[in-house]
């Protein structure tokens, strides 16, 4: 007779349990943890209670938010990254940053 945790069943002798796993870079694990459609994330940084995501647009062709105008051609790029806050992960405020390109609409003249 063995005791709970000693035969031949226990988690220890399980093979699997001790593998380890292949290594995810850090941008990667945010990008599933974020879950943020139609980006990348470019680089993470860590603070004392902030956590930076930088991501960047995947997508070449620009969409105008009111008339749904596209083109590839954007006017400029704004000079300073925009930061939007994301849900808390345990005591770190997220922050995601992109800079943004923005278009001339023929309809709006630059939204």
């Amino acid at each position: 007779m063995t005791r709970t945790g000693w035969g031949q069943s226990s988690w220890f002798l399980h093979r699997e349990l001790w593998e380890v796993p292949a290594p995810v870079r850090v941008t990667t694990a945010f990008k599933r943890l974020l879950r943020l459609d139609g980006v990348n994330v470019t680089s993470v940084t860590f603070g004392l209670n902030v956590i930076t995501v930088v991501v960047a647009l995947r997508r070449r062709r620009l969409i105008c938010p009111h008339c749904g105008h596209k083109t590839r051609f954007r006017y400029d790029t704004r000079p300073c990254p925009s930061r939007w806050r994301h849900l808390d992960l345990g005591v770190w405020r997220v922050q995601v940053e992109a800079t943004l390109r923005r278009l001339r609409c023929p309809r709006y003249r630059g939204a």
